[in-house]
């Protein structure tokens, strides 16, 4: 089996100008982790403004994470993130991305598998990626709507900060070949089930109702989840979700009503 040692974003769609999506409430800082700055470091380089210790607006960030409830997904997890200034957008965009299918074990790397085939597992989803970066202490949020080409049943990506200004956001993970291997691991110990796909954001009609996820059959010829996230294009066309994803139109509605109201009156003429 071929070897993988430098894997880049290269091949990473990437859309900045659209919303972005489910900013992490756990996430102190949305890109910059906490450092020490140096003393004897006079200028700072060129390029977009970072979060340093010191700003008061990082402060009041820290302070509102701290008093944030525990998160429970919803209707406000599809609003776009349009707080983001063009200079955060800037930022983000140096941030390592993670697709679900980079996990998974029915593919191959050419079908967008990326961690070592031992290691993958089926069904992967954002969500648990989301996870595990949260357990290896990096700077992380979802992106919801994001979804890899080849995965597009599938929705969801997470960015995660591994590096801050060529630097590791933490001493344990110094590469991205490293970083897949250990968010593989929890992947592998933490299994998709029906029951997982109730933790990620979604509709909530469906999230905070009694509706029980199902498996979606395969497609013959394409590689794709049997469980996929409830905002999945899959699970929006099935009869048993549409509902949840459709505005009612009360004047269709009626106008419907009416034409079924109509009686016909059949005139004989003597």
């Amino acid at each position: 089996m071929p070897q993988i040692e430098d894997i880049t974003d290269a091949d990473d769609i990437d859309d900045l100008d659209m919303d972005i999506a489910q900013f992490d409430p756990n996430l102190i800082t949305p890109v910059a982790p906490l450092y020490e700055e140096k003393k004897e470091q006079e200028e700072e380089p060129a390029g977009p403004r970072r979060a340093r210790p010191e700003d008061p607006a990082l402060e009041v960030l820290r302070q509102k994470q701290a008093d944030l409830p525990e998160h429970i997904p919803g209707e406000e997890d599809f609003k776009s993130m349009e707080a983001f200034t063009e200079e955060e957008r800037e930022q983000l965009a140096t941030m390592q991305v993670l697709y679900p299918c980079y996990f998974d074990s029915n593919r191959s790397v050419k079908e967008g598998r990326r961690a070592p085939l031992e290691k993958c597992v089926e069904n992967p989803l954002a969500k648990t990626v989301l996870d595990a970066c949260k357990i290896l202490s990096l700077p992380s949020f979802l992106e919801f709507d994001k979804s890899h080409p080849q995965d597009f049943g599938n929705p969801g990506r997470v960015r995660v900060a591994l590096k801050y200004e060529g630097k590791p956001t933490t001493e344990k993970i110094k590469s991205k070949r490293q970083l897949l291997d250990l968010v593989a691991d929890y992947m592998v110990k933490h299994p998709t089930t029906l029951a997982s796909v109730k933790q990620a954001p979604g509709p909530p009609e469906l999230t905070r109702s009694s509706y029980k996820p199902l498996e979606v059959p395969k497609v013959e010829g394409f590689k794709m989840n049997t469980i996929v996230p409830l905002h999945s294009a899959l699970t929006m066309k099935n009869p048993q979700t549409a509902g949840a994803y459709t505005v009612p139109n009360p004047a269709a509605a009626a106008q419907q009503q009416q034409k079924k109201q109509k009686q016909k009156i059949q005139r004989i003429r003597m």
